[in-house]
């Protein structure tokens, strides 16, 4: 039975105050199998523009990524 993890990590940005989310995770993430606009990171993104916030989601998603390999990537 495989189990997937996401991570989100929120990295906050004061480069011209715009803030980052980025998103890490499995394939689901990476958008694998649909289009990279309906990708789960992307649909935050349209969301976060909706409510006239000052964010950028990045998608760092890999397909085949595991929790432990999220881990590593983490400072």
């Amino acid at each position: 039975m495989k189990y997937f993890l996401f991570i989100v990590a929120f990295a906050l940005s004061a480069i011209a105050s715009e803030q980052r989310i980025i998103c890490l995770g499995d394939s689901l993430t990476a958008s694998y199998g649909v289009q990279e606009d309906e990708a789960w990171p992307a649909l935050l993104q349209k969301q976060l523009n909706k409510e006239h916030t000052n964010y950028k989601v990045i998608n760092a998603g890999t397909s085949g990524a595991t929790s432990a390999g999220g881990l590593r990537k983490l400072p």
